[in-house]
């Protein structure tokens, strides 16, 4: 499906993440992230409106090679999704720490994740700022979590940004109570307009209760999100609805994996 973004989307996506980031003209991102998905395609814009410049064609599935163009580039700043980076650490630990040290933050985003991958990166990184994010093609840059500044919450993706509205619906259309799993529904300056030409798609995702997102999470007392997988996803076991996801990160706690 194709997602109609606006001028005013972008510039308000792209100027979140400057804020956040602290980017300047100053900032190298190595983008490993194609354009064509908008994490890629919002770092592209974010450094082309703060004049900082951009390393693209790297992947943390080729260690060395990534690993050579942090040091040689003079990277500033690394968007990664978490399973690549949980690939890159397993194996390049002593590498990660003497390649990345100078690197001023890394970006999370794509997909959850999990407390033991984060504490790795911590540690082999102590000087760098690490963020937790969550949004959509639909809804780009919805939240933001400084890990550093919140470690009692590791794991969540965030509090909604400024503009953004973030709320969690059960299966009945019920807003959720904290700790209660639903659909996360997002409203406010970074939902697109619609499906382009696809209008049966557009007025079942963007509804008066915001843009369904399909995805599950709960918040917290203070209005963190935390993400709990997709509801085409789940499987019921035993009475009990289970997200692969859950079972992934379990997965990757087990020696040897």
């Amino acid at each position: 499906k194709g997602v109609v973004l606006s001028a005013e989307n972008l510039e308000y996506s792209t100027g979140i993440m400057v804020d956040y980031l602290h980017l300047t003209r100053d900032d190298c991102s190595l983008v490993s992230i194609p354009f064509f998905h908008c994490a890629g395609l919002l770092h592209m814009l974010a450094h082309i409106r703060c004049a900082g410049s951009l390393v693209t064609g790297e992947s943390p599935a080729f260690a060395g090679s990534f690993l050579k163009a942090v040091k040689d580039r003079h990277v500033t700043g690394l968007p990664a999704v978490p399973s690549l980076m949980r690939l890159l650490v397993s194996n390049h630990k002593k590498e990660i720490a003497d390649y990345c040290s100078h690197i001023r933050y890394i970006e999370l985003s794509s997909e959850p994740c999990d407390g033991g991958l984060l504490k790795v990166l911590t540690d082999l990184l102590p000087g760098v700022a690490f963020y937790n994010t969550y949004g959509l093609t639909e809804a780009p840059r919805t939240t933001y979590h400084d890990i550093r500044g919140e470690t009692e919450a590791v794991t969540s993706v965030g509090r909604p940004n400024t503009g953004v509205s973030v709320e969690i619906f059960d299966s009945r259309g019920n807003p959720c109570v904290p700790g209660e799993i639903g659909e996360i529904h997002i409203s406010g300056r970074n939902v697109a307009a619609g499906y382009w030409r696809r209008p049966e798609k557009t007025g079942a995702g963007f509804t008066p209760k915001g843009f369904k997102t399909g995805d599950l999470a709960w918040q917290d007392t203070e209005g963190r999100v935390y993400l709990k997988g997709r509801i085409d996803k789940r499987v019921k076991i035993s009475g009990e609805w289970v997200s692969p996801e859950e079972v992934e990160l379990v997965i990757t706690t087990l020696p040897g994996i």
